[in-house]
């Protein structure tokens, strides 16, 4: 885990320990008034002290538990698949999760070289937001697209065609669907 992220991890920490004694603390003295006897007011004393010091040693919520947005951009690596000269193809999955019926929705970037990809019967339903290079997309029926950077389109589940890629593309996906490729 990197400097910056175990920083923000203390930081959430401390804020959420600090939020928790203050109000703590708040309740605590707006009950003092109440108490007219010096003794009972000294009690109170020790009942805060000691329940800020079991406070402070109770374990908080753990920041790597709070849900974060993931960013994926063109920066993002893709973990080869095929590379060899004048040919890539990889992929990388930052998010995934099972869904009922064993239904997987997987978040990542896809990416490959100068090329033509051949798939028949695509086993997900995919959508893709491209981040770079270009690609002609042609059906099984003739119909070809091209889509470059910018570009977003869905490709269904079943889908068959070919894949030229014109340029090095690079693609964010969001898979939905139990095939792998």
């Amino acid at each position: 885990m990197g400097k910056r992220v175990m920083a923000q991890k203390r930081q959430v920490q401390s804020i959420m320990i600090g939020t928790t004694i203050t109000r703590f603390s708040e309740i605590l003295t707006s009950l003092t008034p109440r108490f007219h006897h010096n003794r009972e007011f000294k009690d109170m004393q020790i009942v805060k002290i000691a329940l800020t010091a079991l406070l402070l040693s109770t374990p908080s919520v753990n920041a790597d538990d709070i849900p974060r947005i993931i960013i994926i951009d063109s920066t993002t690596p893709a973990k080869a698949l095929i590379d060899k000269p004048g040919t890539f193809l990889g992929e990388t999955f930052v998010f995934s999760e099972e869904h009922t019926a064993d239904v997987q929705v997987q978040i990542g970037v896809w990416e490959a070289g100068i090329g033509k990809l051949t798939f028949d019967d695509f086993s997900f339903t995919e959508y893709v937001l491209m981040i770079g290079g270009s690609v002609i997309v042609t059906e099984t029926n003739g119909v070809s697209m091209t889509f470059d950077a910018g570009d977003t389109f869905v490709i269904p589940k079943g889908w068959s065609g070919t894949w030229d890629v014109q340029e090095r593309m690079k693609k964010q996906i969001v898979r939905i669907g139990n095939g792998g490729q």
